[in-house]
C-alpha cells in the first residue's frame, strides 16, 4: 500500500519534467527554424536548351480514311433472289458474281422471241425466193417482147410481100391472066394478115407495159447521166437498161422483202433485249471494291429497281483531314501530301489534294481537305486513323521547344517554366505551328534559354530544381 502511495505522488512530477523537456526541444530561438525546415524541397527535372533549328515549313493534320466512291448496285428486273455470293465487308473484283435472280417470264420471252425469229426469217426467204422469181419473170417478159417484135418484123414483111404480089396480079387481071376470084382471095389473104399484124402490135405495146425507157423516167425522174446508158437514139441500152426494169417491175416484192428483213430485225432486237435482261439476273461487280452494306436475302421476291449491295471502290480512297482556316491559303488543288497510317506501320504513303471545301465549319473554324491516295495493297479501310503532312515552303531557321513543355495554351499563347539560378520560373510566350513534336516560339523566348520538359505536377514558380537525366535534345 505505501509503494503505491509513493508513485501515485511521485507520478504528477514525472509528467511536468516530461513536458517541459519536449518542449525545450521543439521551440528554436526567434528568428530561427528546425533543422527540418532549414532546407527546402528540391524538384527533379529534364530540360533542354532553346537554339534555333532548320524546319520545313509544313501543314501537319490527323484524319480519316474514306472511300472515294460508292455505287448502289440494284436490280434491273424482278424476280425471286436464287443466291448471294457475297457478304458485308467482303473484297470484290470485276466482273465477280455478287448474286443471282430466278425469273421464269424472261425464259419464255427469249422462247418467244426466238420463235419470232424463226418465223421472221422464213418470211425473209420466202420474201427473197419471190424476188428472184419476180426478176426472172421480167427477164422472161423481155424476151417474150424481143419475140413479139421478131413476129411483127415477119408479119410486117410478109405483108409487104403479099401486097407486091397483088400489084402484079391485078396487072394480070387487065390482060386476062388472072381470074377475079384470085385476086379477091389474095386481097382477103391480105386483109386478114394485116389484122393479124395489127394484133401483134396491140400484143406487144401491152406486154411492153413497165419496159419501155418512157416507163423507166416516169419511174425514176430522169434517166441516168451516164453516155455509157444511151444509145445512139437516146434509149437506154445494154444491161444498165434491163436491171432498170427488172428493179421497176420488182419494187412490190423488193418491199415485201425490206418487210421481210424489217420484222426479222424486230425479232433479233426483242431476243437481244431479253438477252440483255437474262444477263442481269446475274449480278456482277464492276470494280475492285468492299461491299459495305447487304439489303435482301436469297429466297426474296424483289422489284425492278430494288437495291441489292452498296459497293465501295477501294482502289483509290481519300485521307480526309481538318485544316485551320487562316491555313487553307497554303494548300492548293495538286499539291503532294505525305500520309502515314499508324494501324499499316510506319509506311509512307503519297497522296494528292484532290479537294478543298469552300465551306467553313462554324463551330471548329476549319475546312476539311481530301487527299487522294492509290489503295493498292487494298487495305486501307475507312475510319482508319492517318497522320498527314504538307511541305508549305523551304526550310528556314526557327525557335522551337518540345511541345511537352507547355503548361498552358489558349489562343497563340502559351506557359512553361524556365531555369533560371536553379529555380523553376512561369514564362508566357507567342506560339505558332507545330512541326511534328515540336512548336515554334514567336515570342517570349531567346536562343540558349533553359526550358523545362515535362514539368511535374508539384513544381511550383520559385521552387528550386534538380536536373535529371537530360531530356531529348532539340
Amino acid at each position: 500500500m505505501k509503494h503505491h502511495l509513493l508513485y501515485a505522488a511521485s507520478y504528477p512530477l514525472i509528467l511536468m519534467i516530461f513536458l517541459s523537456g519536449c518542449t525545450g526541444r521543439e521551440k528554436a530561438p526567434e528568428g530561427k527554424t528546425t533543422a527540418d525546415n532549414n532546407q527546402e524541397n528540391v524538384v527533379e527535372v529534364k530540360t533542354v536548351k532553346v537554339k534555333l533549328q532548320k524546319v520545313i515549313p509544313q501543314i501537319s493534320s490527323f484524319g480519316n480514311i474514306s472511300f472515294k466512291s460508292k455505287t448502289d448496285i440494284s436490280s434491273a428486273v424482278n424476280g425471286i433472289v436464287r443466291h448471294i455470293s457475297v457478304d458485308i465487308g467482303d473484297r470484290v473484283t470485276p466482273g465477280m458474281i455478287l448474286a443471282s435472280i430466278r425469273n421464269i417470264q424472261l425464259k419464255i420471252e427469249e422462247q418467244r422471241a426466238q420463235a419470232e425469229i424463226r418465223s421472221a426469217e422464213a418470211a425473209l426467204s420466202l420474201a427473197g425466193a419471190q424476188l428472184a422469181k419476180g426478176k426472172l419473170q421480167v427477164k422472161a417478159r423481155l424476151l417474150n417482147l424481143e419475140k413479139k417484135k421478131l413476129q411483127i418484123n415477119q408479119k410486117k414483111a410478109e405483108l409487104k410481100e403479099l401486097e407486091k404480089i397483088i400489084q402484079n396480079k391485078e396487072e394480070l387481071l387487065k390482060v386476062d391472066g388472072i381470074t377475079r376470084e384470085k385476086l379477091r382471095e389474095l386481097k382477103l389473104r391480105h386483109q386478114s394478115g394485116l389484122a393479124g399484124y395489127n394484133m401483134l402490135l396491140k400484143d406487144y405495146q401491152i406486154e411492153s407495159i413497165g419496159l419501155t425507157d418512157e416507163d423507166i423516167t416516169d419511174a425514176f425522174g430522169r434517166l441516168p447521166e451516164d453516155g455509157n446508158l444511151l444509145s445512139g437514139s437516146g434509149s437506154i441500152s445494154g444491161r444498165t437498161r434491163e436491171n432498170l426494169i427488172i428493179l421497176l417491175n420488182t419494187r412490190t416484192l423488193q418491199a415485201q422483202v425490206k418487210v421481210a428483213e424489217a420484222r426479222l430485225e424486230t425479232a433479233e432486237t426483242k431476243l437481244s433485249s431479253v438477252k440483255i435482261l437474262l444477263d442481269e439476273l446475274v449480278i456482277k461487280s464492276d470494280f475492285n471494291g468492299i461491299v459495305g452494306a447487304r439489303y435482301v436475302e436469297e429466297g426474296e421476291r424483289i422489284k425492278e429497281g430494288t437495291r441489292l449491295f452498296t459497293t465501295f471502290n477501294s482502289s483509290t480512297v481519300y485521307a480526309v483531314f481538318p485544316l485551320q482556316e487562316n491555313r487553307a491559303g497554303l494548300l492548293s488543288k495538286g499539291e503532294r501530301v505525305k500520309i502515314i497510317i499508324p494501324s499499316l506501320g510506319d509506311k509512307i504513303f503519297n497522296g494528292k489534294i484532290d479537294i478543298i471545301s469552300p465551306t467553313i465549319d462554324s463551330e471548329s473554324g476549319n475546312i476539311n481537305v481530301k487527299a487522294l491516295i492509290t489503295n493498292t495493297s487494298e487495305k486501307m479501310l475507312p475510319g482508319m486513323f492517318v497522320k498527314v503532312s504538307v511541305v508549305t515552303g523551304k526550310p528556314l531557321l526557327r525557335l522551337m521547344i518540345p511541345i511537352v513543355s507547355i503548361v498552358k495554351k489558349q489562343a497563340g499563347r502559351a506557359q512553361i517554366f524556365t531555369v533560371v539560378n536553379k529555380r523553376a520560373f512561369l514564362k508566357e510566350i507567342t506560339v505558332g505551328a507545330e512541326e511534328g513534336e515540336q512548336i515554334e516560339v514567336e515570342d517570349g523566348l531567346k536562343e540558349g534559354e533553359t526550358v523545362i520538359t515535362k514539368p511535374p505536377p508539384i513544381l511550383r514558380e520559385g521552387m528550386p530544381v534538380k536536373y535529371g537525366k537530360p531530356a531529348k535534345k532539340l
